[in-house]
């Protein structure tokens, strides 16, 4: 049976609108600033990933886009996989309510899409148990995050394992940003959410912001068109606080999530550190320290994880030639997973340690030419020793115009699965090594004026040694969790952004992917490591109709990623109205072309999105 809107967030809206006559206008610069940037000011987004240090976009040789808190607010996205869908450089699949397949240049199936690093302020999200991340437990509030950093490609050089296929960078915004108060509400047919928020200061140098989020994940359907029955809920309170200027600056945040439905227990909490300091020569030190914990559990079925991490960082210039940023850092993460029957780790707590240290160093050729080299160094309580290089050249051949080449090699280090796991008679633990990674990225990014630009993306990556199930010869039990996977994966990326006028703007997106993956004899691919749409297209429009009213439509053309996924094309929309200064309402869809479709394939039950329709508002004061 379908779902009501809820009868709480009809009556948040209600008294939305009643505010609306009194909200201070003295009050309102947060909803003044929402105003989207040009495609010319776009261009010159100061981003941090590529090189762990502030640089403009068209100075980062890499395939990275970047998504803006303008574009999130006008996504009518609720969570941070639907946010993600806005980058064209990525594969965003639903598996069910609670689980995403999120990857960028393939391997996007549940099991293999353990290739993307992902961090939250600096925080890695990484879950060790099996490589991948937990997103019902990455509960951002939307509306504080500053930009979202994703690049297709490796990382390994600067961000350590596991940034293999990319890197997510989220980034939030600092608690100065976000003085007073604001609520966002979202009451739909499916899904409901609601954040609060308030911001203040600390003295004359010190500000906090103190938040709130509920929210209510509806049922998908199951291939039958009846309901999945796997809804959930969730609430989460945060803080974050900075203190000092651009010399001197500290940075504390937290917070605590827990599931408010009955089917299962999902606990979790972090706590998050940074200090950064700017000398008179120009260089900076950064340290930053987390504690974070996770608990679930599910019948007799319990995973608990204790994680802390420490990393320093130094940036500096020698003469005029060179940059060099380098570092290191240690991270415990202490895992107990317990589960029933005779599939269990082989020790079912475990503590894994991990260290590292990099160097990077940009050198200027000329003028309009750099060269970029870097290794990163990390020892992992499974492997041995790991080394990530990578060169990075970057042209400019015109003002506007960059033309960079990349060869990296990454790794993704066992999970306590891959390593661990072991069923007797039928599986042996302890048989993984690492994957490897050689790719081979060309790039050219242009804007042929101040009102369009674009970027395309060439690559091979070469995979050795990715996780499959091999059989003793000649073919018999016991199997262990081996690397028998091999091969190349090459492909295209390119998007463009043109302004119509003022008031009107166009995105196009557009990703091709083929691949030449081959498994040694004996070895049986249980990842779904083909699972990859060869095509994907994207296109939005944002358009201004008026000064108080907002017309968003996201269409995206994903091609069938397996023979159980057909083809399909979706519509997102989403109607804004800015009642006054202080409030914005509107009504959005997600879905819209059809009733259901499923996105993602392994072994189990197929789930299909829906389609969703929900009204919104947001206060500010």
């Amino acid at each position: 049976m379908k779902r009501r809107i809820s009868a709480c967030g009809v009556i948040a809206l209600g008294a939305f609108c009643a505010c609306a006559g009194a909200s201070r206008a003295e009050t309102s610069e947060q909803l003044d600033e929402l105003h989207e940037l040009t495609i010319e000011q776009l261009a010159n987004l100061e981003v941090t990933s590529v090189s762990r240090r502030p640089e403009s976009i068209w100075e980062a040789p890499a395939a990275i886009e970047v998504i803006t808190s303008e574009d999130i607010r006008r996504s009518g996205a609720q969570s941070l996989p639907e946010v993600l869908r806005l980058a064209r450089n990525l594969e965003v699949a639903r598996v069910d309510s609670q689980y995403y397949a999120i990857s960028a240049r393939g391997f996007n199936s549940f099991q293999a899409s353990n290739k993307l690093l992902v961090l939250i302020d600096g925080r890695s999200v990484y879950h060790p148990l099996y490589s991948g991340v937990l997103w019902d437990q990455q509960q951002v509030p939307l509306q504080d995050i500053e930009r979202i950093e994703v690049i297709s490609g490796p990382g390994g050089t600067l961000w350590g394992a596991n940034a293999v296929n990319g890197v997510i960078n989220i980034i939030t915004q600092s608690a100065a940003d976000t003085q007073g108060f604001q609520a966002d509400i979202f009451a739909g047919d499916v899904d409901s959410r609601a954040d609060l928020r308030y911001g203040g200061r600390i003295g004359d140098n010190g500000s906090y912001r103190l938040y709130a989020s509920a929210l209510d994940r509806g049922s998908l359907f199951t291939t039958t068109g009846a309901e999945a029955n796997d809804d959930w809920q969730l609430g989460q309170v945060g803080f974050r606080s900075d203190w000092g200027g651009l010399s001197n600056s500290f940075m504390l945040q937290g917070a605590y999530h827990d599931r408010l439905d009955e089917r299962s227990d999902n606990t979790g909490s972090h706590l998050l550190g940074r200090w950064r300091r700017l000398l008179e020569d120009g260089s900076s030190f950064e340290l930053q320290g987390f504690y974070s914990h996770t608990a679930a559990a599910a019948g007799s079925v319990r995973d608990e994880l204790h994680m802390w991490d420490i990393e320093l960082q130094h940036t500096f210039a020698v003469g005029g030639a060179h940059q060099i940023v380098w570092g290191g850092g240690y991270r415990v993460s202490e895992s107990e997973f317990i589960t029933p029957g005779p599939a269990a780790l082989a020790e079912p707590q475990n503590t894994l340690h991990t260290a590292n240290i990099f160097i990077q160093d940009e050198i200027a050729l000329r003028d309009n030419l750099s060269l970029t080299l870097g290794l990163k160094l990390e020892d992992h309580t499974f492997t041995d020793l790991e080394y990530m290089p990578s060169a990075r050249l970057a042209w400019h051949p015109a003002e506007n115009s960059l033309v960079w080449a990349a060869v990296s090699r990454a790794v993704r280090t066992p999970s306590r699965i891959d390593y661990e796991l072991e069923i007797p008679g039928v599986v042996v633990p302890g048989q993984f090594q690492s994957e490897y990674l050689i790719a081979y990225e060309l790039g050219y990014r242009r804007q042929p004026n101040a009102w369009s630009s674009f970027s395309i993306n060439l690559y091979y990556h070469d995979y050795e040694g990715v996780r499959t199930l091999n059989l003793t010869p000649p073919g018999v039990l016991p199997a262990c969790y081996c690397n028998g996977l091999n091969g190349g994966i090459y492909g295209a990326e390119a998007w463009a952004d043109f302004a119509i006028n003022e008031d009107w703007r166009i995105s196009a997106g557009a990703t091709l992917l083929e691949s030449d993956l081959k498994t040694d004899p004996l070895a049986i691919d249980f990842n779904g490591s083909g699972y990859d749409p060869s095509y994907q297209i994207f296109l939005r429009s944002r358009a201004d109709l008026s000064s108080d009213f907002t017309l968003d439509l996201d269409l995206r053309a994903i091609d069938s990623p397996a023979p159980q996924i057909p083809a399909y094309v979706e519509l997102g929309a989403r109607l804004g109205w800015r009642v006054n200064e202080n409030v914005e309402i509107a009504l959005a869809g997600h879905n819209l072309l059809d009733e259901s479709h499923p996105e993602s394939f392994d072994e189990g039950p197929v789930y299909e999105a829906r389609r969703t329709v929900q009204l919104s508002a947001r206060l500010t004061y």
